[in-house]
Order: structure tokens, then sequence, then C-alpha cells
């Protein structure tokens, strides 16, 4: 496998591996469509952005043996293990946190496990898009066209405006619409469904959690001189989804935008049915 060459632009990825078992009624991330794990195929991807030692892996302790055997693959050292499922903000708030405590302007991508994307140009370009867009929002988001009025997804409204190179500020997000709205979602063309992806300063990240979600904030930050690889296994962090907990409070205040893409994408774990691999409409276009 080729390395990448550590440049100090590059980011650090979090990927969210606490939810790999699958929940009841959902598909078994590691054994996701075409047989690859979701955590390997999580990790091909975070490879091909950034070196090893930028990525970070939050999981539970019971899963920890199949998912460094994964990270191993790929000569990816940093596991970050937690009791039980924190939820995906606080997931990614520890692992933004060990990215922090690594490089304090550290720009983070975060991944779900629980989802398989084409590892293609459509990816890279995506990912240059949303990290480069951390520059002016606090928050930055992929979304991709709805297909059908799928009720299992999160929704982002995010009508086109003045933003430099298609980018679109996210006005508000409906995390579990009806049948009805589902439908009004994809007939009005400026909703998007929320693909889980996410880059932020890992700063503007802290701040925006300080002040949203105090607990959760508090819990991460309740060992300051230690990494948080070293952090206790049975640290207690808070329970919420990050589109609650960061994305919506940065939408209300103007500072979540929404990188319009295309990708080949599945999202195993939002609740929806597993669906053909794709995301998007075939005549839709990425701006350069």
């Amino acid at each position: 496998m080729s390395l990448t060459p550590t440049h100090a632009n590059d980011p650090h990825v979090v990927i969210d591996a606490t939810e790999v078992c699958g929940r009841p009624g959902r598909q078994n991330p590691f054994r996701a469509m075409g047989g690859e794990p979701g955590v390997s195929d999580a990790l091909r991807r975070a490879r091909q952005v950034t070196s090893a030692d930028r990525i970070h892996l939050v999981a539970t302790a019971a899963d920890s043996v199949r998912v460094a055997a994964a990270a191993d693959a790929f000569e990816v050292a940093g596991l970050l293990l937690v009791p039980r499922p924190p939820g995906s903000a606080a997931a990614f708030a520890l692992g933004t946190a060990a990215a922090a405590a690594d490089d304090s302007a550290a720009t983070v991508l975060c991944l779900p496990a629980d989802q398989l994307v084409a590892a293609d140009g459509h990816w890279q370009l995506t990912v240059r898009r949303m990290v480069k867009a951390t520059r002016v929002a606090a928050v930055v988001c992929a979304g991709v066209a709805p297909q059908e009025p799928q009720t299992g997804y999160c929704y982002v409204y995010a009508p086109p405006g003045r933003g430099s190179a298609g980018l679109r500020t996210a006005h508000s997000l409906d995390e579990h619409p009806d049948r009805t709205s589902a439908r009004r979602y994809l007939r009005a063309r400026n909703y998007f469904w929320h693909t889980r992806l996410l880059a932020w300063q890992a700063a503007d990240f802290a701040e925006l959690l300080r002040r949203h979600a105090p607990r959760l904030a508090a819990a991460v930050d309740a060992h300051p001189d230690e990494h948080p690889a070293a952090w206790p296994l049975d640290r207690d962090l808070p329970r919420t989804p990050v589109e609650r907990a960061v994305m919506a409070p940065a939408s209300a205040e103007g500072r979540l935008v929404l990188v319009p893409a295309v990708l080949r994408w599945n999202d195993l774990g939002a609740g929806a049915p597993p669906r053909p691999f794709g995301g998007t409409r075939p005549d839709d276009r990425l701006p350069a």
C-alpha cells in the first residue's frame, strides 16, 4: 500500500466506528455491500487524504480487536476506546480532542464507519472543498441530492446563495421527516441528504461545544493534561447526535455550510434500508 506523505495542511481524520456491530434491524457494516467492512472502507478513504498518524479511530471496547485489526492493515495506531456507543457528537468530540492534542491548529474531517463511499475523484474533490470551506464556516457538511422521499435520512435545507465555489449556507435541518415532508423536500430541489461527512477547525468545534453542549464539553475537557488515548476507559460521555449538538446551533448562527457533492454513497447506519450503491442523480455535476 502506498503511503500518503505528511504535509502541514493535511487534515486530521476522525472515524466513528462505535456502531460497527450494527443496531437492531440495521445492516452490519462489517458485512457491508460487496463484503467490504465499513471500517476498512472509511480507513481506505482516510488514507487517500492524510497520513496514518493523523487518523483517529473511535471504537467501543467490545469491538476493539476487530477495529484494531482493520486499522493495522492501514498502519493506523490512533485508537480511542469508549465503554459503549456514545453518540456521534461525543465520538467526534473525542477524536477532535485527540487531533487538537497533536496539532492545536488541526482541521478535522469526520467519517462514520457505517457507510460506503466510492473512493474516486469525486470523493477526493469533495474532501478538498470541505477542508477549504472550514476557513469560512464553523461546521461544513457534504450533501447529496435526494433520489426518493426517504424518511430515514436527515435533510438539510440549503438554497443557492452568493457563496463562493458553489458553497451553500445551511438554513435548517430535519432529522426525522415524515413521508409528506420528504416528498416536499424531493420536489423543492433545495434540500439535500446529510451524508454525515463533516469538517471543522478543532478550535471552532470546541467553541461550539462549550456554548451549545456544555456537559459534553466538560466531559471532553476533564483530563486537560492527558492525551485522549490515555483517558480512563469508563469515561462518561453524554450521548447526543452531532446534528443536535453542533450542526443545528451552527445553522442558527449562519455558520453551517453545505458542500453539494456527487458521491457514490450508501449510508448503512442512518435508519434507512440498504439501497443500491449510489447517492445522487446522474445528471448532477459537482462545481470545480
